[in-house]
């Protein structure tokens, strides 16, 4: 049983497009390489955040204003930690807070010394006490009233809402997000413009080759889909030279943003799935140029041949 042999390659010589494909390629999965990887470490920054801020208060204390001088003595200590007790005493009596624990020094200093270096260590500098609180979910406890109330048992104390903030940076970085993703769109229309480009401009370089293989009975999604394959190849090959060149990239920032240690910003580390989305990149980068490259034959040759 004979088969009917079909080339799986066209029977053209080399053009422009040839070139001109695999480095607008390179280019184009680079740029959206860097923006997704951008887009999703934004994302997994405001989830981690969200994720350990939903729920929580800060209450600050002061040291008393009769000792707000650089010198924090035993009696300054004391008097502050009088007002802490009195705050974190009376949280516990609220309803709708699950939790109440007061910061130890240490911990706070430790907390401040990346930022304030050994100067933080020293008996006699002044620092305000802080006292955890966890709430329930909901929006059962009243936050101004609690303030005002909070005030009257310890004038010395503030309340800071992490939900207030925590919207404000919600809301950057959904605008950053978008901004990441509108640029991946930019990046893959431009890409789409110049497959098709690229593809009308090898229609036309070909065309008397493209009418020949129409006399001898080649269908139009043939010859569409042996431009698509072509298309492909090149777009591929580029595609990888510019993934190969991004991802290094990406890995050499994230490495430097989790070993700075600076909470949010050491949220922004990528994940197992974030990794396979920005490696296939380049496939869909190819599968996108082909398709658009079958397309648009099957239509120029609808209408033209």
């Amino acid at each position: 049983m004979s088969k009917k042999y079909k080339p799986r390659k066209l029977p053209f010589a080399y053009d422009t497009s040839s070139l001109f494909l695999p480095w607008i390629m390179m280019l184009m999965v680079f740029l959206a390489t860097l923006s997704l990887a951008g887009a999703l470490a934004v994302q997994n920054m405001t989830a981690k955040w969200s994720s350990s801020m939903t729920g929580s208060l800060t209450v600050q204390v002061l040291p008393p204003k009769e000792f707000a001088g650089a010198d924090m003595t035993e009696r300054a200590k004391s008097a502050t930690m009088v007002e802490v007790n009195k705050a974190a005493d009376f949280l516990k009596d609220v309803d709708g807070v699950k939790q109440v624990k007061i910061v130890p020094l240490a911990d706070l200093q430790e907390l401040l010394k990346p930022w304030l270096g050994e100067a933080i260590m020293d008996e006699g500098f002044p620092l305000p006490r802080l006292i955890d609180v966890t709430v329930d979910d909901g929006d059962n406890v009243d936050l101004n009233k609690l303030k005002e109330e909070l005030v009257k048992v310890a004038p010395n104390a503030s309340l800071d809402v992490h939900r207030v903030w925590l919207a404000k940076l919600m809301n950057l970085t959904t605008t950053l997000n978008l901004t990441a993703l509108g640029i991946l769109g930019l990046v893959l229309l431009t890409t789409s413009f110049a497959v098709i480009y690229a593809t009308v401009t090898s229609l036309a370089v070909h065309r008397p080759a493209i009418e020949l293989l129409h006399l001898i009975g080649a269908r139009d999604g043939y010859i569409a889909s042996l431009f698509a394959q072509r298309t492909m190849t090149f777009s591929f090959g580029g595609a990888i030279i510019g993934a190969v060149i991004s991802v290094p990239i990406v890995i050499v920032t994230a490495f430097l943003a989790k070993s700075l240690e600076v909470g949010m910003i050491a949220d922004g580390w990528l994940g197992g799935w974030d990794w396979f989305y920005v490696l296939v990149v380049p496939f869909i980068a190819a599968l996108v140029s082909g398709i658009t490259a079958y397309v648009t034959v099957a239509f120029k040759l609808r209408r033209t041949l």
